[in-house]
Formats: C-alpha cells, sequence, structure tokens
C-alpha cells in the first residue's frame, strides 16, 4: 500500500511528537519528582510486571510505565506557576483597520467645446452643455463651481473650485 505525501507528512508528524512525549517522559524516569508534580514511578520496556513491585496507590500501568495519574490531576491548580501547554488563552479580538479614505475627485467637466473667438488677442471660449451655450474667459467662473484658468492651442484648465481641484479639458482629441 502506498501512502500520498500529504498522509505521509501527517504521520510523520504524529510519529515525532510521540517520540517527543515518551521521550519527555523517560528523561524524568531517573528523578523522584519535579516542579510540576508529575511523578514517573517506573518505566519498563517490555510491558510486564516485575515480580514483587507494588504498583503505587493511584498509579496506572500502560505498556510499562507507571504514572501517578492523582499527581497528574492537580497540576494546574495546586502550581499556579505552570501553565498547560495547550490550554486556552483569551483571543483579543483584532482592530479593525480603517478603510482607505479614497481622495475625492471632481466630476467630469459637464461642457462641451464648441469653439473659440480672439478679440484683441484675449480668447473667449463657446462651451455647450444640453440646455445652453455659455461665453467664458480665462479668470472667470462656470455656474459658480469651475473656473477657467488657461486657454491653450488644443485644451483648456479649468479648477473645480468645492476641492480646488485642477482638470484638464481637452478640445477635440486628447493627445
Amino acid at each position: 500500500m502506498t501512502l500520498r505525501p500529504k498522509k505521509w507528512l501527517i504521520g510523520t508528524m504524529l510519529g515525532s511528537a510521540i517520540l517527543a512525549g515518551v521521550s519527555a517522559l523517560t528523561t524524568r524516569s531517573n528523578d523522584s519528582g519535579d516542579a510540576n508534580g508529575l511523578q514517573v514511578v517506573s518505566h519498563r520496556h517490555n510491558g510486564s510486571q516485575p515480580s514483587g513491585a507494588p504498583t503505587p496507590a493511584g498509579a496506572a500501568t500502560e505498556g510499562g510505565l507507571a504514572v501517578r495519574l492523582d499527581q497528574l490531576a492537580t497540576r494546574g491548580r495546586d502550581n499556579p506557576g505552570v501553565t498547560e501547554m495547550f490550554g486556552t488563552s483569551p483571543i483579543k479580538p483584532l482592530a479593525a483597520l480603517p478603510a482607505p479614505v479614497a481622495k475625492p475627485t471632481p466630476p467630469p467637466f459637464p461642457y462641451a467645446f464648441f469653439g473659440v473667438m480672439r478679440e484683441n488677442s484675449q480668447p473667449t471660449i463657446f462651451l455647450s452643455s444640453t440646455q445652453r451655450v455659455v461665453l467664458i474667459s480665462p479668470g472667470q467662473t462656470l455656474d459658480g463651481v469651475y473656473r477657467l484658468e488657461h486657454i491653450g492651442n488644443d485644451q483648456i484648465t479649468v479648477t473645480y473650485l468645492p476641492l480646488k481641484q485642477q482638470q484638464t479639458v481637452y478640445l477635440g482629441t486628447p493627445p
């Protein structure tokens, strides 16, 4: 039978965890006790009880290892400095990140270029909307919302006054 790579990896990790736990218990088997209240009574590889070796009260024998279960039950309560390896801890909620605020942008320019008239080197632009045609020169405001800043050969520059942002309006086809 062949194992899939994922199952093989999980089996390897589980086997390593079990070996680490057994290794930790056998390392302490030479001690009579430790600071955590865990006391390993005996350790045998063949799983058999030696003749005449009594099992202490409250000890369980599993696979040749006798552990004082009565001391395991009180481990966290009697020794407040010891924490459980997989104990629960309160989870702090993550602070909500503020949503990025989009920089306000001016609306599209509501007029289309209709024509230009130059009188005494002073250009005047004709702009049209669906309702009217407007004549405007540089420095003048349009509908109290736009101010015409500059008239070029192929574009005009207007400022959207509520946001104080400039817009370029191409006269004809944009480059």
